[in-house]
């Protein structure tokens, strides 16, 4: 998909052409919705952070703000999500819950708005070794957090900026 604009700026002449990422959507930042309005996969760049519009699938009960999500393996298409991690792909963290006042808190088979990129702040502690700041993390293999992976030189989802009294992110999970 490609869109093209032209401006004329004092006497210069600028072609611009935006391929890929849609320039408008239906819903803002903090919607849930239950039909896919948006395209599932759609990202979306809002206030320095990086968003994916997926859909979200975790059975019973609702995830918590800053919750870490992985992509769901059965029929893995990167744009189902899951705070069950018996249910995804190991070690690979898909994003958060929007960790944010604001945000509707998505339900099972609700489409939101993932967080992927930018500064995030965790639901609950890293798991793993003691969490240290430029410390790797990815999803944890047990529960719906992220765990610190010391021995990874590359992040798997993010790397940890602030470990004093919260537990702050980094985020850098691919599109």
């Amino acid at each position: 998909m490609t869109f093209s604009s032209s401006l004329i700026l004092g006497g210069l002449h600028l072609n611009m052409e935006f391929i890929g990422m849609k320039t408008s959507y239906i819903t803002n930042i903090y919607e849930t919705r239950t039909t896919d309005v948006e395209g599932v996969g759609a990202i979306r760049e809002f206030g320095n952070k990086r968003y994916k519009w997926v859909l979200l699938s975790i059975g019973a009960g609702t995830p918590a703000v800053g919750t870490a999500l992985g992509y769901v393996s059965s029929g893995f298409n990167g744009t189902t999500v899951s705070g069950d991690v018996s249910t995804c792909v190991a070690g690979y963290l898909a994003g958060l819950v929007q960790n944010n006042t604001s945000v509707d808190v998505p339900a099972d088979a609700e489409y939101f708005w993932m967080q992927i990129g930018g500064i995030a702040a965790l639901a609950a502690s890293p798991t793993g070794t003691t969490p240290a700041v430029a410390d790797a993390i990815s999803l944890s293999a047990t529960d719906d957090k992220t765990k610190v992976d010391p021995p990874v030189t590359e992040a798997k989802g993010g790397v940890l900026y602030n470990v004093t009294t919260t537990f702050d992110v980094y985020l850098r999970c691919d599109d």
